[in-house]
């Protein structure tokens, strides 16, 4: 971008942000500032975006065309709990937990990889909480990896979740999604099934193609569903345990039967995958109000909501099912209402169920459709799908990208394979992320932190996920091997696109 067209911009962008009626809208605040190197670092800092993505669309749209479809930022405190809070409580917490139980072994364990789960969650939200307000950029992960560690780092994540992470995540819970609402259906039918998953990925991915405010609003509705669901769900285990609880799980014996640590790991995927999610906001830190504020009383607020839940729910499975009944259920919410309530009961948490799913599927899209777009405006995926629709304010072609891969899973994919292999490439770039963390820290001690955790948290989490990482190579090594080989083909990948780009 040449100086002079960046003068020509930055004195339009002063001028601009003089106007009393554009004055909410632009963040040129500073009327001292002369420099347009410094003004247009200014506006890119208060659009949250590099400021090579500004001059890159600068130069190539005007000021008058970007300044058009500059997007305002919408998003508040409730409706990143709402984001928070409606992704975890999705499928994690109804298809999750008889992994953790039978790989677990004893109720005592299980109940206590649960809070261990839930622990980790939240010291990685915690730590995710200051990267976002000291770098509040649009993209998460992607963007911090970039800015700690350059290029290649942020192209590596990029590739990962573009190909493995968001699609695979939203494939999950459709997948649920699909299974529940076929149950609610009386239909029993894998086709069928994945049908109705398909179904449920095309509507959620139009509704936040509408509008980014629709996406949000139908977020709080749903997180309304999931509490009402949780507080039925606690209800008829309430009524149960006073029927059942003689030969429950939690009768078994509190410790009894625990399993060795490479299964623990495994139970600990399981719970993991259950508090799955907050990480989400990071990626849509700079649609927020004013995320320096919202995002660590968002963490804060639905880390504690969430953990709580879960651990009640789990001790009203226990208190009315069985251990053999645990482990050969495919839902224990189902199976529990089954017991207490007949098919009644069935059907009416089948539907529930499905629509909870389809909350958690509207948080990971609306997301991960700001991610894709990030990363195309970054140039790390083709440019045609950084599009943004200015009267929708919707990243489009992102989430027809995201809709798509996510469906070619639906297709091809089974709900515990998924899940291995979602898992264990996630906590790797959960644990780059951290320790990239500690470095800024050390890199940049002058860097503005609205937010910062204890030296303790980071440290915690980065031992945590390292074990569990090390854990899952030693369980299933093949399956490990393969996921590492493909996360290290995005090298090959960026050397390739960077000679070409030279040329």
């Amino acid at each position: 971008m040449s100086y002079e067209r960046a003068r020509h911009d930055s004195l339009e962008l002063r001028s601009l942000a003089s106007d009393d009626r554009l004055e909410d809208e632009f963040s040129i605040s500073s009327p001292a500032l002369s420099s347009p190197d410094a003004l247009i670092s200014e506006q890119a800092h208060a659009d949250a975006i590099s400021l090579e993505t500004l001059e890159n669309t600068l130069s190539e749209v005007g000021l008058e065309d970007y300044m058009r479809v500059k997007r305002p930022k919408k998003l508040k405190y409730i409706h990143g709990l709402g984001l928070i809070v409606g992704l975890q409580i999705g499928s994690g917490i109804f298809a999750s937990p008889n992994q953790v139980s039978s790989r677990a072994g004893s109720p005592g364990m299980a109940l206590l990889v649960w809070v261990v789960s839930g622990v980790l969650a939240w010291t990685g939200a915690s730590c995710y909480a200051e990267l976002g307000a000291a770098i509040p950029l649009n993209g998460g992960t992607q963007a911090y990896l970039g800015e700690i560690f350059g290029p290649l780092a942020a192209f590596t994540y990029t590739w990962s979740t573009v190909t493995i992470l968001k699609p695979g995540s939203a494939a999950i819970i459709a997948l649920v999604c699909g299974e529940y609402l076929a149950k609610g259906l009386g239909i029993n039918s894998t086709v069928a099934e994945k049908v109705l998953a398909l179904t449920g990925l095309v509507a959620i991915g139009a509704l936040n193609s509408y509008s980014s405010r629709s996406g949000a609003q139908a977020g709080k509705w749903f997180l309304v569903l999931k509490f009402v669901l949780l507080l039925f769900i606690f209800v008829v285990g309430l009524i149960g345990i006073t029927q059942y609880r003689a030969n429950s799980f939690l009768e078994a014996g509190f410790w009894a039967d625990t399993a060795p640590i490479a299964s623990t790991a495994l139970a600990l995927y399981g719970g993991l995958w259950a508090y799955d999610g907050w990480d989400n906001l990071n990626f849509v830190t700079g649609e927020m109000d004013n995320a320096k504020r919202d995002l660590p009383l968002v963490i804060n607020s639905a880390m504690p909501i969430v953990i709580v839940s879960y651990v009640v729910v789990n001790i009203m499975y226990f208190g009315v099912l069985s251990k053999t009944e645990i482990e050969q259920a495919t839902s224990v919410a189902l199976t529990m209402a089954y017991k207490v309530l007949g098919s009644p009961g069935r059907v009416v948490t089948s539907l529930a169920i499905a629509s909870s799913c389809l909350g958690a599927l509207n948080a990971t899209v609306f997301s991960s459709g700001h991610l894709i777009q990030t990363a195309a405006k970054e140039r790390h995926i083709p440019a045609i799908f950084s599009h943004y629709n200015a009267k929708r304010h919707t990243p489009v072609n992102a989430i027809i990208l995201q809709t798509v891969v996510s469906s070619l899973y639906v297709v091809v994919g089974e709900f515990r394979s998924l899940i291995a292999f979602y898992g264990s490439a996630g906590y790797i770039f959960y644990l780059w992320s951290v320790i990239g963390l500690i470095v800024l820290r050390f890199q940049r001690p002058d860097l503005p932190r609205p937010w910062k955790v204890l030296p303790t948290t980071p440290l915690f989490f980065s031992a945590v996920a390292l074990c569990l990482v090390a854990a899952t190579a030693f369980a299933k090594p093949i399956m490990f091997l393969g996921m590492v080989t493909f996360i290290l083909l995005a090298v090959p990948i960026y050397l390739v696109k960077r000679y070409f780009a030279l040329l």
